[in-house]
């Protein structure tokens, strides 16, 4: 595990992969269920019929809390 302690160490790490997760397939399901534990009733994170008419991703949206919330997830696999 990378730790880093001062912030001139931390300097000498900007623009550089430090660490390699493995992929993780995020389903739709677990977007949904973010959105509604989260109580974010946008309809971009959940609604995929209306969502793909309206964007050029033809896909929901996933929350940028949603990925923030993946840190603990990856951090165990480093």
């Amino acid at each position: 595990m990378l730790v880093i302690k001062s912030h001139e160490e931390f300097k000498s790490h900007l623009n550089k992969e430090t660490v390699i997760s493995p992929w993780h397939k995020i389903t739709q399901e677990q977007v949904t269920g973010f959105a509604v534990a989260t109580l974010d009733h946008k309809v971009i994170s959940k609604d995929s019929e209306t969502t793909t008419g309206n964007n050029s991703l033809k896909a929901t949206t996933l929350p940028g809390y949603f990925a923030l919330s993946l840190i603990p997830f990856f951090g165990n696999k480093w």
